[in-house]
């Protein structure tokens, strides 16, 4: 059946009887909807860094290296010498990435991975058969592992999770939007290996060098498996709860008796095209 004709009604309750909770979630939803794009958000903290920074360097202020007796002068980044700075180390910061060769290697692997259909397949397989209750709960979970697929997961899971609900008697546009919502919140978690554990190792790496005998630190592609992991727990049951009870409750609910005429009428409506043909 074509997606055009899917039938639904409208849910029971008007404004008056939202709860609480609904209340709440409006209230994020409205909140969210008024942050600007991440693009404008990191340019915005750019230009605070930057500005401050270069405060700091008029006034002559300076600073401790922490766990040494050395005092550094702040050098500002909106200077001659920090403009100048900041284009010759762009490069040099990029490809000097400490697990830089790694994350291309996992791209690679999962490139291929994707392109065979192994991605795609295991996913099929996890929720196809899911208990409807459980449902939700699997598809944030699942979502959860999205990094495994790289980026392509964010137009491969939201399809997929709203057949699963649709087979279920579910409400697919719940899984559609759910599956969506889910894949890009829980994007940087899960219990899988991706390219994100790669950079994680780089970004921690660097974290740790700033702390006193940080740089001799050991660091590896599985140093935030324990922290991803559980976070992929945790989000999965918020994400199937508000899936469940917030989201699919504040759709239309499909009439199945309405879909079964369409499919019925877009049958026979393929049928006598195939016979006049």
């Amino acid at each position: 059946m074509s997606p055009s004709a899917t039938t639904v009604k409208t849910p029971a309750g008007g404004p008056s009887q939202r709860s609480a909770l609904d209340k709440v979630m409006n209230g994020i939803e409205r909140a969210g909807n008024k942050l600007p794009h991440p693009v404008l958000l990191f340019l915005g903290l750019f230009l605070i860094i930057g500005t401050v920074s270069t405060v700091f360097a008029a006034t002559g202020t300076t600073v401790t290296v922490p766990g040494e007796d050395e005092t550094l002068a702040v050098k500002g980044l909106f200077t001659g010498e920090g403009v100048r700075w900041l284009l010759e180390s762009f490069i040099p910061n990029f490809t000097g990435f400490p697990s830089l060769g790694t994350v291309l290697l996992m791209m690679a692997a999962v490139g291929v991975a994707e392109k065979t259909g192994l991605l795609e397949t295991a996913v099929r397989a996890s929720i196809a058969r899911a208990p409807r209750p459980l449902l939700p709960y699997l598809v944030a979970f699942v979502a959860c592992q999205a990094h495994l697929m790289s980026d392509v997961a964010i137009l491969v899971i939201p399809p997929l999770a709203a057949l699963a609900f649709k087979n279920a008697g579910r409400n697919p546009i719940a899984g559609l939007i759910g599956g969506f919502a889910c894949t890009c919140a829980g994007y940087a978690a899960g219990f899988s290996i991706g390219a994100l554990d790669a950079l994680y190792t780089g970004i921690t790496h660097q974290a740790a060098a700033v702390v006193p005998g940080g740089e001799s630190a050991p660091t590896h592609i599985l140093i935030n498996y324990f922290y991803t992991a559980a976070a992929s727990c945790v989000l999965a049951l918020i994400g199937g709860f508000l899936i469940s009870r917030v989201l699919e409750p504040r759709l239309p609910q499909p009439d199945p008796a309405a879909e079964a005429a369409a499919d019925a009428a877009e049958e026979a409506g393929a049928g006598a095209e195939d016979g006049a043909t």
